[in-house]
């Protein structure tokens, strides 16, 4: 199963399986990709395009690229941080991301430079 329908049934199960409540709190949400490359520089730039798909899609996520600096065995990791305003933002998001074309393929490419080690979601309390 490809990593771009493992997203969106994720994010359809998560809207589905999430109470109400939790979705109605007003509580940020953060995304956070933990990747491998072995051009961190080349993979930010990357990411640019991302954010240029995400303004024109109307997406409301603040998106930030970290390098692990003192981290063990991961040292040298990339983090990709997407802040979300909401549970409903972060659905809504990842809805109108998954039925662009433009970002599809830009997905696709992304694959060819890094592999995703982790794919979190967390609330904020």
């Amino acid at each position: 199963m490809n990593r771009t329908l493992i997203a969106t049934l994720a994010s359809l199960v998560l809207s589905i399986a999430t109470p109400t409540s939790v979705l109605a709190d007003g509580s940020s949400y953060l995304r956070v990709v933990v990747v491998k490359t072995a051009d961190p520089a080349a993979y930010a730039q990357e990411l640019e395009k991302a954010k240029a798909i995400t303004a024109r899609l109307g997406i409301t996520v603040k998106t930030h690229v970290w390098r692990a600096t003192f981290a063990g065995p991961d040292t040298g990791v990339i983090v990709v941080s997407q802040e979300y305003p909401s549970f409903i933002a972060f659905s809504e998001g990842s809805r109108k991301a998954m039925a662009d074309p433009e970002y599809l393929q830009f997905i696709r490419n992304l694959g060819k430079i890094r592999s995703v080690i982790s794919d979190s979601l967390y609330q904020e309390l």
